[in-house]
Formats: structure tokens, sequence, C-alpha cells
């Protein structure tokens, strides 16, 4: 694994509505690639792209459950990150 992927979670340049905004355009751009409606089937295009990751992973010998995890441990410092940053 590419331990740069997830090294610095101190950025606070980006708040997690940023985040979740560049999270929603990828999974439109694969909603629409896959002929999806984002509107009345997120759940379906956010599991269909979760599970292609997967598949990507394997071709590519990237262990999916550890990028999973350092992904949930990113996720969770931006929270307690943005929470520190004054309104």
């Amino acid at each position: 694994m590419n331990k740069n992927l997830f090294a610095d979670v101190s950025n606070v340049s980006f708040m997690n509505t940023d985040r979740a905004e560049w999270a929603m355009q990828a999974v439109e751009t694969f909603a629409d690639t896959t002929g999806l409606d984002v509107d009345s089937e997120i759940e379906v295009a956010i599991g269909d792209l979760t599970c292609n990751l997967m598949h990507l992973c394997k071709q590519k010998n990237i262990d999916f459950d550890e990028m999973l995890a350092a992904a949930e441990r990113m996720y969770q410092a931006d929270v307690q990150e943005e929470a520190k940053v004054p309104d």
C-alpha cells in the first residue's frame, strides 16, 4: 500500500462538506457511466462502486481491507479535526 495516500490528515483547508462533494462527483460519474439514476439509486451506485473498487484492488494486489481501515482512520481524523475548527 502507498503509505503516502493517508499520511497527512491534518490539512483542514478542505472541510468535510468539500470531501463529501468530491465523493458525490465520483458517484455521479460512476452512475452516469453505468446507467444508474443517482437521485433514486444512490445507495446502489455507492455499493456498486465500492464493489468495483474491491475488484480493482484485487487486480492491483492491494489489500482492500487495509485500504478501508486506513480510510476509516482518515475519516475519523477529519471529523475530529473539523470539530476543532472555529465557525
